[in-house]
């Protein structure tokens, strides 16, 4: 059917070769770019001025407020900086990444922080192993935090 007159459709996709055919064929292509630093950083102080905004955080955002604000409310930003001084850290213990992976495991929302730590550390080989690990924890309704347990692990493997 056609929509009423005077109707605007937004549609926001990822990859746009995804979107049919039909749709592609009436649609206007608007691309967006991520958000700078500078504009993340205005946009936390005029919505966010009390939140403690570190420039580690704004990185993590890749260019997103929404995933800034995601991670000020779910505590990630400070659970990434957790993860990534037990990563770095040659003493750390498994007891010390289960702990972190329990704190993960808290919020699905937050099993992206490990993908970026594997970006941090320039280990693409590892990337597509924790992201089929992922989805495996939500598809197969595995106990998460033995299943973020392992990805830190082979993170830790690989350092």
């Amino acid at each position: 059917e056609e929509p009423p007159a005077k109707t605007l459709f937004l549609l926001i996709v990822h990859q746009l070769a995804n979107v049919l055919p039909t749709v592609r064929s009436r649609a206007r292509v608007e691309k967006m770019r991520p958000l700078t630093m500078s504009e993340l950083r205005d946009l936390c102080i005029k919505f966010m001025p009390d939140a403690d905004i570190s420039n580690e955080t704004l990185r993590l955002a890749n260019g997103s407020f929404g995933r800034i604000a995601n991670l000020k409310k779910t505590g990630g930003d400070a659970i990434y900086a957790e993860l990534m001084e037990c990563l770095q850290n040659p003493n750390a213990t498994s007891a010390d990444m289960m702990a972190i992976a329990k704190k993960i495991a808290t919020s699905p929302e937050l099993y992206e922080i490990l993908l970026d730590a594997i970006a941090y550390f320039n280990l693409a080989e590892l990337y597509p192993i924790a992201t089929h690990a992922i989805s495996d924890i939500n598809r197969l309704y595995l106990e998460p935090e033995i299943g973020l347990f392992k990805i830190i692990t082979d993170i830790k493997k690989c350092l």
